[in-house]
């Protein structure tokens, strides 16, 4: 996924300029992140959007949320339903451990 790929999808995310500033639709946007849920936020190293999501993570952990990060190195937007054809490791492994962070959350 491009820059360029990106900014379309935007287009199309936002019907209304004024939307672009709600932390519903952004949440890096939010003033405030304390009092959320814990979160797990998966980044890939070669997607134009790694750097909003490492930010986000860091954002949850300053405003005392736990969070559970990873970045997959040298994997690509979309490479999580790489699961066959292509089959990537590192799909399966993040299916694993977010799978994973599921598991804890709904068994604490």
């Amino acid at each position: 996924m491009t820059t360029d790929e990106t900014a379309w999808f935007d287009e199309r995310y936002i019907d209304d300029p004024l939307d672009a500033a709600n932390p519903y639709a952004y949440p890096l946007k939010a003033r405030d992140l304390s009092g959320l849920p814990p979160a797990t936020v998966l980044t890939a190293e070669l997607d134009p959007l790694r750097d909003d999501g490492e930010r986000y993570a860091d954002r949850l952990d300053d405003a005392g949320v736990p969070v559970d990060y990873r970045e997959y190195e040298a994997m690509i937007h979309g490479f999580f339903g790489m699961i066959a054809e292509p089959e990537l490791d590192a799909a399966h492994d993040a299916i694993e451990w977010s799978a994973g962070r599921l598991r804890d959350a709904f068994e604490s």
